[in-house]
């Protein structure tokens, strides 16, 4: 739905710019540049949605041509010029202090929550998917396809289905789905796969 709706939403708005009297065979490099400009200007957007309505269009043009809606393509589709360079802004992390507040402030459900998300790399829908049979409290280990690529086979391209695996030390973790209520956490988030410390 949110790739669907990204490119319904840019050709929508490329169709309105263009107007209704404009056929497909119509649009030529000089509409693509014309309408390049036009995305830049926009009031509340940044460069990377401009950029990517540009992506959008380009991608909408080729399907267009694909099942012959249109004769011909515009000679710069393909043309770098036409994309807008925009940088990513910066991720801003958890340093060990904040991590270790949200830990200190947090019951022990939550905290296997962060401890999954830190350690593991885990987002709230992997988290929430987690069956019985892909942990092994034995072993201390998960063992699970992402939850958004489950679908593909060999998703993650060593085809054995690996999300993440850990190995806790501790046996409250091992014995039920709660982090152990250690008094000494002395973790370091996102370093390996390991819950450090425990």
């Amino acid at each position: 739905p949110g790739r669907w709706d990204s490119l319904s939403r840019s050709v929508r708005i490329f169709a309105e710019w263009v107007g209704p009297e404009i056929s497909l065979d119509a649009v030529n490099g000089k509409t693509l540049v014309d309408f390049r400009t036009h995305v830049l200007e926009s009031d509340g957007i940044g460069r990377k949605t401009a950029n990517e309505r540009i992506k959008d269009i380009r991608q909408f043009l080729r399907w267009c041509w694909q099942i012959e809606a249109m004769e011909n393509l515009p000679r710069n589709l393909d043309s770098p010029d036409l994309l807008i360079p925009y940088e990513d802004p910066e991720i801003i992390l958890f340093g060990p202090t904040e991590v270790h507040q949200l830990f200190d402030g947090s019951n022990d459900q939550m905290r296997l929550y962060l401890l999954l998300s830190l350690n593991c790399a885990m987002l709230p829908q992997d988290i929430s998917d987690i069956k019985q049979f892909e942990v092994d409290w034995k072993k201390g280990r998960i063992k699970r396809k992402r939850s958004k690529s489950n679908k593909k086979k060999n998703a993650n391209g060593n085809g054995n289905g690996l999300l993440s695996s850990f190995y806790a030390r501790d046996n409250l973790l091992r014995k039920r789905a709660a982090v152990g209520v250690a008094e000494n956490h002395n973790f370091r988030p996102g370093i390996g796969r390991s819950l450090n410390g425990f």
